[in-house]
């Protein structure tokens, strides 16, 4: 299994050239918004269980991947190791989270960071996570567990608004911030993928670990995209293929 920055990295061998071809760096967030509403209404009409659902699943994770990598030098995993310490719950400090009915202090930073934590797969971050706030995930249920993925969308793009007019900040504490609000994007997603008994490790080699599926090619050298209106939505749809 891959450490979780090599997927992260992988994904951007893919499409990198292509998506900074093609989007600017204020339009990665409604993109991956695009597939977060795809994701939503595959749950809405209780298709979680198909591959329509999984597909879209890695679509949020592969853009996020190329969202975060829009940053140059963000320090993904210090985030993500500080908000998920290998100890336990960030919040409570324990092993199982124990913070009830789901409100929460101020989120504890450790001095001792986990580097080993590093070396982790996708696999190893979410059964981690699972073992973590897995009862609470469970109870929340999977809708519930969507709405915090929307949710945390909303407060990553708080994140860069902010970073990018707070003058009493660093640059190196501007991104911090930045990596620890999208490590929370990957937190629901592997929360999403532990709901549904999804091995998102597979998935991902599945869908990114070769070629573009559409022109064949690695990096991917397909076309710009286009943008049209379905269901009163906006789609970024492939040049090649409605199927991304």
């Amino acid at each position: 299994m891959k450490p979780f920055l090599e997927h992260t990295s992988s994904i951007n061998g893919l499409y990198g050239p292509r998506n900074s071809l093609y989007l600017s760096q204020d339009e990665m967030y409604p993109f991956i918004m695009n597939a977060v509403r795809q994701l939503s209404k595959l749950v809405r009409k209780r298709l979680q269980h198909t591959p329509a659902f999984e597909a879209a699943l890695v679509s949020v994770f592969g853009r996020t991947c190329s969202f975060a990598h829009t940053f140059r030098e963000l320090p993904l995993l210090d985030g993500m190791i500080a908000k998920y310490p290998s100890h336990g719950c960030g919040y409570c400090g324990n092993q199982i989270c124990g913070c009830e009915n789901h409100v929460r202090d101020e989120h504890v930073e450790t001095n001792l960071p986990d580097s080993f934590q590093r070396a982790w797969s996708v696999h190893d971050w979410c059964r981690h996570l699972d073992q973590v706030y897995g009862n609470v995930n469970n109870a929340r249920g999977l809708e519930g567990t969507l709405l915090r993925l929307h949710e945390e969308m909303g407060e990553v793009s708080e994140a860069v608004f902010l970073g990018r007019r707070d003058i009493t900040q660093t640059r190196e504490g501007a991104m911090l911030e930045l990596a620890k609000e999208i490590a929370d994007l990957f937190a629901w997603l592997f929360a999403i993928a532990n709901l549904c008994d999804i091995n998102l490790e597979e998935l991902l080699e599945h869908h990114y670990g070769g070629n573009c599926r559409h022109c064949g090619k690695r990096p991917c050298d397909c076309g710009p995209f286009i943008t049209n209106r379905a269901g009163g939505s906006q789609l970024w749809v492939h040049t090649r293929t409605t199927d991304e």
